[in-house]
């Protein structure tokens, strides 16, 4: 009976502090950050507007909600090279604690001593620790510097703690170790990030993320080019008592040394993990170290022009894993353009010459021997003024077959859009003649082919605000950056 009534207590004491929190306004309440924090009770919630704070913040003990009002592109909160941007420490700090919505930048960390060796600085963004398991969500940390020597995490570094880092962009930080997040004795969850363009100074390990000791689980990240001066461009993970949990990963770009780093009796459980076009190559590390459970892949994910979200023929996305596992999402982001005809869709040993006849470039350029075939990917589109807005450029539907027949012949259709797809003002035909390698096929006159060329250059140009000389790469017009139609 007695038990019954502590725990009856128990609520309604939450529920009375529940209808007691405060909002704390800044600057409206308080004139800094920290005078709110320090002003704060359990369950309050300070609510920042938008502006630079130059502070450096310490939460320490206290469960409420840190947040801004118009989010992390117009609250940034500015460490001025003075320590961590905000250090969040103790063992009363649970799930109930979130920090979200903005900007930490200018950090350069805590300095102390870790592992008995003096650090110069520790976390350079945000330094949680001594069994603080906050919500940190929907930040950026960019720029920020954990300090020589011996710097552990750029962007944040977690000690002895498990906090929840989830849908925050970790950019352009810089450590010795764990540029963009360094994770020692944790089992933290790090889910839905962007981690990406952070660096190691010279023999680091860990440009995205460093791992030692502790079992966190990394899951639908997104990391890309990362720099690692030693090893682990994307993760390095060590020493005994090390058995973290990677799964649905994006680990693209990463430059300099391996993506993936295992060492020292570390265990490392991963599925479903992506990796592609890393500098030094697309390998798995060591079965000694890791432990593959299944749809671990090499393959291209297909990033949307200038973003990260995803084509919608991603083997990235749900349904789409080439073998068939069901893995769901890979990354932290989902769709965000239309379908993509790749060469990798159509039927193999083949020469890509053009849809025939195109309604959108009579003049096909893409008669080219199975050597010189480009391996990236690209959209069909007209040129109408229509149909200029990248964000909204719907895909042509067209067909690829092998005119020469044998085993490779087939069809490959794509989705249509309905403004420019088929149907669209001198749209005739959606068929893409394709013939296999080696199979003769009449060229166009040089004369003519440069005079389509210079018309092509001048209209990419043009989509693209830069001028001709920018765009003028004849041999790599699939692989460009820049707006273009692909014919």
């Amino acid at each position: 009976m007695s038990r019954s009534l502590c725990q009856i207590s128990l609520v309604l004491a939450s529920f009375c502090g529940t209808l007691n929190a405060a909002i704390l306004t800044v600057p409206g309440d308080h004139s800094t950050i920290q005078q709110a924090l320090n002003a704060a009770n359990d369950l309050d919630t300070v609510r920042v507007s938008a502006g630079i704070w130059p502070e450096n913040l310490v939460l320490a003990n206290k469960n409420l909600v840190l947040e801004s009002v118009s989010g992390p592109e117009l609250t940034i909160v500015d460490g001025m090279a003075a320590g961590s941007v905000l250090r969040i420490h103790g063992s009363l700090i649970t799930e109930a604690c979130v920090i979200q919505g903005f900007t930490f930048t200018g950090g350069t960390g805590t300095a102390l001593s870790v592992s008995g060796i003096p650090r110069g600085g520790v976390g350079g963004g945000i330094f949680c620790h001594d069994g603080a398991d906050p919500v940190i969500r929907g930040n950026v940390l960019v720029e920020n510097v954990a300090s020589a020597p011996q710097g552990l995490g750029g962007g944040i570094f977690v000690w002895s703690c498990a906090p929840r880092i989830q849908d925050n962009r970790i950019q352009a930080n810089s450590s010795h170790y764990g540029g963009g997040l360094f994770l020692m004795n944790s089992t933290s969850d790090v889910v839905g990030n962007l981690i990406t363009g952070n660096t190691t100074q010279p023999s680091g390990k860990g440009g995205g993320i460093r791992i030692l000791y502790g079992a966190p689980l990394i899951q639908n990240n997104t990391l890309v080019g990362n720099f690692a001066h030693w090893i682990g461009s994307a993760i390095a993970a060590s020493e005994p008592g090390c058995h973290p949990t990677l799964n649905a990963n994006l680990i693209v770009g990463n430059l300099n040394s391996n993506p993936l780093d295992f060492a020292y009796s570390a265990w490392v459980e991963t599925s479903c993990n992506e990796m592609w076009n890393n500098q030094t190559g697309d390998i798995w590390p060591s079965s000694q170290y890791m432990h593959d459970l299944g749809g671990n892949i090499i393959a291209d994910p297909r990033f949307c022009p200038d973003a990260y979200t995803l084509y919608s023929t991603s083997p990235a996305l749900p349904g789409q894993h080439p073998t068939g596992a069901d893995c769901g999402l890979i990354g932290a982001f989902g769709p965000g353009c239309g379908a993509v005809a790749d060469v990798a869709d159509l039927p193999g040993n083949f020469d890509l010459l053009a849809p025939a006849p195109n309604p959108f470039n009579q003049h096909p350029l893409h008669d080219r021997d199975a050597a010189d075939r480009p391996r990236a990917s690209g959209a069909l589109r007209p040129a109408g003024p229509a149909c200029d807005d990248p964000a909204g450029w719907p895909a042509l539907p067209w067909r690829a077959q092998c005119a020469a027949g044998g085993p490779d012949s087939g069809q490959r259709s794509l989705p249509a859009g309905p403004e420019c797809g088929p149907g669209a003002p001198g749209a005739e035909s959606d068929t893409a003649q394709v013939t296999r390698a080696g199979t003769k096929t009449k060229r166009q006159p040089a004369s003519e082919k440069r005079a389509v060329l210079n018309e092509r250059v001048a209209r990419r140009a043009q989509l693209a605000g830069v001028s001709t000389e920018m765009v003028r790469r004849p041999r790599s017009l699939w692989n460009s950056t820049l707006p273009s139609a692909i014919a």
